[in-house]
């Protein structure tokens, strides 16, 4: 629930004390619920000085490409940039489908994309039509605000351009979104930093 100016405390020893009352009560409240462990594992591999880096690697160069053969090569540039806080069977389990990736794309790439998509699918919603209307119900409740993304490969012309604005204004002009981030980036092609 948000406060409103009428609501707020009258001095900062009032709102601080507000503010730690409200903390102890999510503290209480997060008390029960389960831990996640692929929940946990993504957030030990970001606290890792190479792994935001190596997961969009992946999520960028292995899950989004349409061309097996094309995702198969960059998994194996990025079986050589292991994160060192993966448990020593995953890195080994990556270094074991990197090797092999370019040359049986077909059963190691989407194995890869199924593994990965287990350790961050707490983050990501399939985009189909029917997966997206279960996906938004399933977590929609009071006070929960869906903040959604549009993934997409790296925009190299206008045509991927406009497919990703094309996405992005499908989700924006659902009724179940409440939000919908957006970056230059990945509606513009040849896009100059500098510019």
């Amino acid at each position: 629930m948000l406060s409103t100016a009428a609501d707020l405390p009258a001095s900062p020893d009032l709102l601080a004390a507000e503010a730690v009352t409200t903390v102890r009560r999510w503290l209480v409240e997060s008390a029960d619920v389960a831990s996640d462990r692929s929940a946990g594992r993504l957030a030990e591999l970001l606290r890792d000085p190479r792994g935001l880096a190596f997961i969009i690697g992946l999520l960028d160069r292995v899950v989004r490409p349409e061309d097996l053969r094309v995702a198969g090569r960059n998994c194996e540039q990025l079986s050589r940039a292991i994160p060192a806080s993966l448990p020593w069977y995953l890195r080994a389990a990556i270094q074991l489908a990197g090797g092999f990736a370019p040359l049986f794309p077909w059963p190691i790439v989407p194995l890869t994309r199924w593994v990965l998509r287990g350790i961050v699918s707490h983050l990501m919603l399939d985009a189909s039509p029917r997966q997206l209307d279960r996906s938004i119900r399933a977590r929609r409740r009071p006070g929960i605000r869906l903040n959604l993304s549009m993934l997409g490969e790296a925009v190299l012309g206008d045509d991927q351009a406009d497919r990703q604005l094309a996405g992005t204004r499908e989700l924006l002009q659902r009724d179940d979104v409440d939000c919908v981030s957006l970056s230059v980036s990945a509606v513009t092609s040849q896009l100059s930093m500098w510019s």
